[in-house]
């Protein structure tokens, strides 16, 4: 929630975090980054503004833990474009962050928190990592001739659930 002034304004819910445990949280998360010989090599020339990008950082995460709206990027883009990115790197970014979010964040409000960074660790994962074809079953074809005789064996394996 943003006030006049575009100030975020702290949830009533003690589960969120605050926006200033937002902003620490970001800065732990990136200093931790910064001196990580996995992810550090990911950002090297291709963050040339620190402040600024932490800045659009927290920005992202009071868009998604406070409802602020003040993100305006596309985040499976941003991944996309990074070359030799890998599983692994989410699998430290999320050994990383929680390590963050228990430094920067009160007991209750970890678990919405960490719920959080593991879905969006998740839908980058499978955006970036998984082909569509293997994404999901294939739908199942729709044959009308099919449906009564599939109809009569399933009413039939009912009946004999019921008999037993």
């Amino acid at each position: 929630m943003m006030n006049a002034v575009t100030e975020p304004v702290q949830s009533a819910d003690p589960r969120d975090p605050t926006p200033a445990q937002i902003s620490l949280m970001v800065d732990s998360f990136y200093s931790k980054v910064r001196h990580d010989p996995l992810l550090e090599p990911v950002f090297v020339g291709r963050v040339s503004n620190w402040p600024a990008h932490q800045e659009k950082m927290v920005g992202f995460w009071r868009s998604v833990l406070l409802g602020t709206k003040e993100y305006k990027g596309h985040l499976m883009a941003m991944h996309a474009r990074l070359p030799g990115i890998a599983p692994a790197h989410f699998e430290r970014w999320l050994e990383l962050f929680d390590q963050a979010l228990h430094e920067a964040l009160p007991p209750e409000a970890l678990p919405y928190t960490r719920y959080i960074a593991q879905r969006f660790a998740r839908a980058l994962q499978l955006g970036l990592f998984t082909r569509h074809h293997e994404a999901r079953e294939p739908a199942p074809t729709f044959e009308p001739s099919k449906l009564n005789a599939d109809s009569e064996a399933h009413h039939k394996d009912l009946q004999g659930v019921a008999a037993c």
